[in-house]
Parts: structure tokens; C-alpha cells; sequence
């Protein structure tokens, strides 16, 4: 340490006091023996381009156990939590810390590999020129340790213009507080302090909430969202319905402000475009010869021919942009991406090659990890296992049935139905019975996937309430299903008879239509009637 006391002293300026600048130095350092590696992928022909992006991408450090020096043992030796840096070359890519003890490596004989997670990405990779030692990625070596000596320098070279950050944030950021015992990463918490959280990290979640309109899809999917967050236990009260649900929509709101949620809808023009990567174009302007730009005026014979050009570049779509976000993250910390109407889209076309990287053991630093070249870019991109997938749909727009084939094989499906349970009885009128009577007519006539949500009914508190909701979203509902089928309308709300007179039902009324002169009565064109929904109050006794 005496090394490093000296070396750190030598980079006082002269303009600070010597007790002030180690006060600076030391309260950052004095409980840090801080220990980082360089490792390099890179040189002596051992790794191609293609490679060293693939390794990149799946968060993999591989050596051979031969190279020399003893720096395949090292590599070998060292434990889960030691720090390195990766380099390609002479390039700084990110600082790492080891998540997993080496093993055996499918690059060939000889050839070892650890996982990693990232705890700061490179803010520039151009060549590093400041020196040529051992631990610098200059260095003739791969696997080598910044000495205590080296720190100050290291510090000053590399890990401040590369990476923006000095030797105490990434103490901090590594959490390592002993020589031999860094701690786990620090995750964002929730402001409550009884929640449990699961005893690891779980696999990628890819999920779809399904069911009719109004049964807490956006609820769940609030729920889904932070517990995935915030590595909560299915079995906190925040799974109850109705209980602490101002909180957790305080908690949604701080992650969406964070960037770690992200909400995006599929339509039927969505595209892979939109969701993955494109092209966009950039208009050029030509300079003019008095040194400015040429530009378009309300006058066509201003404009001289060639005058304004554009070129294509690509351009990143929400899905990569969010995923790049969660995989550069400095704590691994769970990221989801919210797909409303998801089955509203055209899935092949949305998600084209990327559909296959969503399965949980194919995403990064996963055992069968895999990447793919993306079209446009080129680049090499995998799907980080971080990155969690809710999505929603309603049976009423599509059926489960009709959902690409490959999209149900990599996606977990929950349904939610109709929860009468959860109503209570408003001024003397049985909510739960009310919907249970709806339902199990809507199924009868219809089907199951096109019943109505108690969602609907949640903030009636009284009957003039009650009476809105049905005049204005459940009879409307009804008639866009059974296609202004008013017959079938009628039967569901119990309003239908086999009478051929008026009648005015408990919602509906009808009146009988007389045929026009002409038409041949009755017997020839059968009944018709008007329907219409009352005016005044509704009677719910007549639905029984």
C-alpha cells in the first residue's frame, strides 16, 4: 500500500495541500485494496471479428489454460466477483465482474470460459496509446492485474477518459469493500420494507394476459411489471386486489420515469421497422457558393436541380433500443417492455428473426445464447436476459387459436375472467349476480371469450352510476357483438318475448313497425320492430 500512497502523491497538484488531497485520495481508498484485471479478446489471430461480438453480445470471457506466463492458471483461479476490464485489441469495450466459476469452452480444446455481468460499458473504444505496460491494453499480455502502484495511473489514463468514472465509483459500483468479498449489486427497492424478494434472479418472463374487456388486464399488467422490477414474491399483498393500489401505481410510475418500463401498442400497420430496425432518411444539403446552405423557398425556380439530397442510415426501433438500454445496464436490474393489444399485430412481420432470441435459454448469458446480424445495421444483437416481455389481448379482437404458432410456444399465457366476487350490491341491487346473469347469457348466444369484465362495474356507487355504465358501455358493447342483433341484445338484458305487440322491457323498448302501402301486410314481410333504449331509469328487477 506504501506503493500506492507514493504513486497517488505524485499526482498532487501543486495548489493542494498535501493533508487535503490525501483526505480526498484516502477517504475513497483506505478501506479498498481495489483489484482489476485486464483480459483481452484479441491478437495473435486467436479471435475473429465475428467472434469477439458474439462473446460480447452473450457476456463470455474465454482464455486458453496454455497461454503464457501463467496466465492461463490465473484466469482459472480467480473467483465469482474478481473485476477485469475487456479489451479488443488495444480498444477498452466495458469493465466486467465474474459471475461463474471457468469451464470447459465449444471454441476447442484448451480453451476455458466464465460468464460475466457488465458494470460499465465503454464511453469510447479508439485505441489506447497511453503506455505499453502489462496491464494496459497496449500491454503484450492477456490476462494480467493492475498493480497498486499502477492504480493512479490506471485511474488517470483509462478508467476516467474510457469510462468516465474515477477508482472510488467503481469501488462503489462493484460494491467491493474487502480485498475478497464484494457484495451483490445494489438494486432500486421499492418504498416499502415488507416485500420479500426471490432468493435470485428469475428466468426472462414472457407473458400474455388474456380475457375479455374489463376484467384488470392494465391492473395485472401494472402488478406484473413491478413485481418483475422489483424481484417481488408472488405471494406479496401487492397480488391482492383492491389492497395498497395507489401504491403500486406510485411505483409504476417511478420505473416508467426510471426507463425501465417501457408501454408500446401493436396495430395492424406496425412493423418490424417500427418495433426492431429500419432505414431513415437524412437530407443533404449543398453549400451555396456565398458559403451558406441552399434552401427551399415558396418559388420552384429558386431552387437549383441537385440542390437537396438525402441518404438512408438505420435506425433503431423501440424493442432494440429498450434492449440495449437493459443490457448495458450497471446492475443487471430487470427492464419489462409492455406490448398492449399484442394479437392486434402481425407477429412474423413484427418480430421477424427475433422471435426465436425470446425463449428464456436463448437470450444472453444464457447456456444456448444465441445473436443474429440484424438486416439493415448489420450489427450483431442478442435479447438480454434482464429484459422481461408482458403483453395483453383481448378475446373479443382475436382468439388464442388464431395467435402465431410461434409466438405460443415462447410465451406464458394467463387468463382473466369476469371476478363477480368482487362486486358489492349497490343501493339494494346484486352486482355479482347482475354480472354472473349477463355472462352466462352472452355465453349461451355467443361465446365465453366475449363475456363482460367486473372492471365495468368497480366504481358504481350508486344506481344512477350503474345506469350510466349500462346505458352507455354494456348495451353499446352488446350490440357491436351480436352485430345490432336486437333480439339477441334483448335476451341477454331479459327484455325479450315471443309477443308481436310494444312492450317496454326492464332497458329496452320496443315498438312494432307497420308496413307501407304495398308491401303486403304482415303475413308477407313478418314482424318488425324498433328497438330503443329506455329514457328513464332502468329496472334491474326485470333481468331475473
Amino acid at each position: 500500500m506504501a506503493k500506492l500512497q507514493a504513486s497517488a502523491l505524485a499526482l498532487r497538484p501543486s495548489s493542494t495541500g498535501i493533508i487535503e488531497f490525501g483526505q480526498k485520495i484516502w477517504t475513497e481508498w483506505s478501506a479498498k485494496s481495489l483489484k482489476i484485471w485486464k483480459l483481452s479478446h484479441g491478437g495473435q489471430g486467436n479471435f475473429t471479428e465475428e467472434e469477439r461480438q458474439g462473446f460480447l453480445a452473450s457476456r463470455i470471457a474465454l482464455m486458453h489454460q496454455d497461454t503464457g506466463k501463467g496466465q492461463g492458471e490465473k484466469f482459472s483461479e480467480k473467483h465469482a466477483g474478481e473485476l477485469f476490464f475487456l479489451c479488443h485489441g488495444n480498444s477498452p469495450q466495458l469493465i466486467g465482474q465474474f459471475t461463474s466459476e471457468t469451464s470447459p469452452s465449444d471454441k476447442g480444446e484448451g480453451w476455458l470460459q466464465r460468464s460475466y455481468r457488465i458494470l460499465k460499458s465503454a464511453q469510447r473504444t479508439d485505441r489506447y496509446t497511453a503506455n505499453s505496460k502489462l496491464w494496459s491494453p497496449q500491454g503484450n499480455s492477456t490476462f494480467w492485474r493492475v498493480g497498486e502502484h499502477d492504480l493512479p495511473e490506471f485511474e488517470e489514463t483509462l478508467l476516467k477518459p474510457f469510462f468516465g468514472m474515477d477508482l472510488g465509483e467503481l469501488a462503489a459500483l462493484a460494491g467491493v469493500t474487502t480485498e475478497d468479498a464484494p457484495a451483490a449489486p445494489i438494486l432500486a427497492q421499492p418504498q416499502s420494507s415488507n416485500l420479500r424478494k426471490f432468493p435470485s434472479a428469475p428466468l426472462s418472463t414472457n407473458l400474455i394476459l388474456y380475457g375479455p374487456p374489463g376484467t384488470g388486464k392494465t391492473y395485472r399488467t401494472a402488478l406484473e411489471a413491478v413485481r418483475l422490477c422489483d424481484r417481488l414474491d408472488k405471494s406479496d399483498p401487492l397480488s391482492q386486489h383492491g389492497i395498497r393500489r395507489r401504491e403500486l401505481r406510485d411505483r409504476y410510475d417511478q420505473l416508467v420515469d426510471a426507463g425501465r418500463i417501457e408501454m408500446i401498442t401493436f396495430h395492424q400497420s406496425y412493423s418490424y421497422e417500427q418495433f426492431v430496425e429500419g432505414l431513415h432518411p437524412v437530407t443533404q444539403h449543398k453549400a451555396k457558393p456565398d458559403g451558406g446552405t441552399s434552401e427551399v423557398s415558396g418559388h420552384s425556380g429558386e431552387i437549383s436541380s441537385g440542390a437537396i439530397g438525402f441518404h438512408l442510415e438505420p435506425n433503431d426501433g423501440v424493442f432494440k433500443r429498450f434492449a440495449i438500454v437493459a443490457e448495458r445496464s450497471e446492475t443487471s436490474e430487470p427492464y419489462v417492455l409492455i406490448i398492449d393489444e399484442i394479437n392486434r399485430g402481425d407477429i412474423s412481420k413484427i418480430f421477424g428473426e427475433l422471435i426465436t432470441l425470446l425463449e428464456p435459454d436463448k437470450r444472453l448469458g444464457q447456456p444456448n445464447a444465441l445473436t443474429v446480424k440484424l438486416p439493415y445495421s448489420g450489427a450483431t444483437f442478442g435479447v438480454p436476459s434482464n429484459l422481461h416481455i408482458i403483453g395483453t389481448m383481448n378475446t373479443t379482437d382475436r382468439s388464442i387459436a388464431l395467435l402465431d404458432t410461434a409466438l405460443r410456444r415462447r410465451f406464458e399465457f394467463r387468463e382473466l375472467m369476469p371476478r363477480p366476487d368482487l362486486l358489492d350490491p349497490v343501493d339494494g341491487i346484486d352486482l355479482a349476480k347482475l354480472l354472473t346473469l349477463l355472462n352466462e347469457r352472452i355465453e349461451y348466444l355467443f361465446d365465453r371469450e366475449h363475456q363482460i369484465g367486473h372492471a365495468y362495474f368497480l366504481g358504481c356507487g350508486s344506481k344512477d352510476d350503474l345506469d350510466k355504465v349500462m346505458r352507455h358501455k354494456v348495451i353499446p358493447l352488446l350490440a357491436e357483438y351480436f352485430y345490432e342483433d336486437w333480439n339477441k341484445v334483448a335476451a341477454v338484458l331479459g327484455d325479450a318475448d315471443e309477443g308481436e305487440g310494444d312492450r317496454t322491457g326492464g332497458f329496452l323498448v320496443r315498438r312494432a313497425l307497420q308496413p307501407p302501402a304495398g308491401i303486403g301486410g304482415f303475413a308477407a314481410s313478418g314482424l318488425r320492430f324498433r328497438w330503443s333504449v329506455r329514457d328513464d331509469g332502468f329496472d334491474y328487477a326485470k333481468l331475473q
